[in-house]
Parts: C-alpha cells; structure tokens; sequence
C-alpha cells in the first residue's frame, strides 16, 4: 500500500491556495462604497423611480470605480417590503409606503474576483466573504 500522505498535503495546499485566491486576497481591496444620491425624494422622479449608483474606492489604481457592480437591498419594515429596488439599483416606493426608508448596496472586496456572500446592513449574515457596504435614503410621500 502507497503512503498517500505527502500527494493529500499537496493537494490540500493548492486546494486552500485557491480558495485565498478566490476571496479576498487580491491587493486590489475595495476599501469603500459610495451610493448617488445618497438621499432622494421619489416625488421628485419621473414616475417615483429613483436611479442609484455605486462608486467604490480600491486600495490601488484603478481607483474611484464608477458603476461599480454591487448587489442591491432593501431593509424591510415589520417584515414588509415598503420600497423594491432592482439588480440596477432603480429604486421605487411601493403602493402604500410612506417615510423614508433605506436603499443598500454590497460590493464584493474584490472586483473581478469570485462573487463572495455578504454580511447586510439589514442583519442578515452571509458566508464566505464580507463585503464592503454602502447606504443612501429614499423618501416615499
């Protein structure tokens, strides 16, 4: 019988190299989020709909990014979801909704690299990696 023990410590070597490399070790940190606007009136859009953008700030060049590719959210309230917000960031009051309530954008910690779950502004904890969290406000009349 072969002893497999050097071939298993190399393969589980490479194994946690990659997993490193896929999450979070690139010097290309994102450092922060930014969201335009970071208030906003639906009363004041055509048709209540508000668009958001992300900026984010790396730790080396390219940096500012603008249209960052983020993963957009919304905190519901009372378990309700008082505003919807889609994959683009265009965000709009739902039928009913008045106050002002958040809008809320992840972005991985590296651009490019493999999509990480996120830890949310809202509470609700992901795996993997965390992201890099940004908020704004939309008011519904």
């Amino acid at each position: 019988m072969r002893n497999l023990g050097p071939q298993l410590f190399s393969f589980l070597l490479l194994v946690a190299g990659a997993i490193m490399l896929a999450c979070g070790s690139s010097p290309h940190m994102l450092q922060s989020v930014t969201l335009s606007p970071a208030s906003a009136d639906a009363k004041n859009y055509s048709d209540g709909e508000v668009q958001f953008s992300a900026t984010g700030i790396f730790a080396t060049t390219p940096s500012p990014v603008t249209s960052l590719p983020v993963t957009w959210n919304t905190c519901d309230v009372n378990g309700e979801a008082e505003i919807s917000v889609s994959a683009t960031g265009a965000a709009r009051c739902n039928s009913g909704a008045v106050g002002t309530f958040v809008v809320e954008a992840t972005g991985t910690q590296n651009l490019g690299a493999a999509q990480c779950l996120a830890i949310m502004a809202c509470g609700s904890t992901g795996q993997d990696c965390e992201g890099v969290h940004a908020v704004a406000q939309l008011t519904c009349p």
